[in-house]
């Protein structure tokens, strides 16, 4: 089964929370993904922190596609503190 790759980490996001209007305002990268989808080396994990237009903010985690620099299942992170 083929896996769904976005080119924007906001692209996998819940269309309802409107993510295309989130300012981006850092991201890093946090190391090697620790369960890749496919067995493919180096995929990696990214942080993004966002503005929402009510100015909170959001952080969301996503895994990079070494292959095509795409990104794999992009989320709301668990913890939203940014280090």
């Amino acid at each position: 089964m083929p896996i769904q790759l976005w080119p924007d980490p906001r692209d996998g996001l819940d269309p309802a929370d409107s993510p295309w209007n989130w300012a981006e305002l850092d991201s890093y990268h946090d190391g090697p993904t620790r369960n890749p989808p496919t067995p493919a080396p180096g995929w990696e994990r990214w942080y993004f922190l966002y503005e929402l237009p009510d100015g909170s903010r959001a952080k969301v985690s996503a895994d990079r596609d070494p292959q095509t620099g795409e990104w794999f299942n992009p989320h709301p992170s668990s913890a939203q503190q940014w280090p």
